[in-house]
């Protein structure tokens, strides 16, 4: 049973060539290891991340500071079919995993 802190959703791709996988993570202390599993018959083969988090829980954008919450991306090594990943705590993670 995955912890009620941790949300989750996938989605495939028309084409069948990718898959987007978003983790949102509500413990304002803990950061979530994670293990993801793909069913079917592909495996993953690379992936992007795009990860939506601050150190403070209360910060927002405005007017005043249209940046203080914003996304990074960075390309994470996914291979197969299994794969570990720690959610930050307070975050929204976006995983694009290629598939072949």
């Amino acid at each position: 049973m995955p912890p009620k802190a941790l949300d989750a959703s996938a989605s495939l791709s028309k084409d069948r060539r990718s898959l987007v996988i978003t983790l949102v993570n509500q413990s304002l202390d803990e950061d979530l290891e994670t293990e993801i599993r793909l069913v079917g018959e592909k495996d993953a083969k690379g992936g992007e991340l795009a990860l939506l988090r601050s150190e403070d829980v209360r910060a927002y954008n405005d007017f005043d500071s249209p940046n203080a919450v914003s996304p990074t991306d960075e390309a994470v090594s996914m291979m197969g079919r299994t794969f570990d990943y720690i959610a930050p705590r307070h975050s929204v993670s976006r995983l694009i995993v290629a598939l072949e």
